[in-house]
């Protein structure tokens, strides 16, 4: 009995172990994806650290930039003259969530699952 109550938290201190950092960015994206449903969100690299773009799916639509707390660091809207500084230093973005339907006809990219 001792060594399946030992084994049995083993287990749970690795699990818990596993998903430490997840949590708060998983909650960032959600908190965008409840921002606009109907945009695109974007998980890039900004000086070695994630950053989240939450853009509208329209014509001349605008991006936000997030850090990965979730705070708002920038707006990109080329359409409207001059852009924040960090738009130039985002990189390695990939696209994690894109509304189905969108006016741009655009494929829908749901990576987590959000619109579930």
């Amino acid at each position: 009995m001792k060594y399946i109550t030992l084994f049995s938290s083993l287990v749970i201190l690795i699990f818990s172990g596993c998903q430490k950092d997840e949590p708060l960015q998983y909650q960032v994206v959600i908190m965008l994806y409840k921002q606009n449903p109907y945009g695109e969100i974007s998980e890039c690299k900004l000086d070695n650290q994630k950053a989240y773009c939450l853009s509208q799916l329209v014509y001349d639509g605008g991006t936000s930039v997030y850090n990965e707390s979730g705070d708002k660091i920038g707006t990109c809207n080329y359409a409207w003259g001059p852009v924040d500084a960090i738009c130039s230093k985002l990189n390695n973005c990939e696209v994690i969530y894109r509304a189905k339907n969108n006016i741009l006809n655009l494929p829908f990219i749901d990576k987590y699952g959000l619109s579930r």
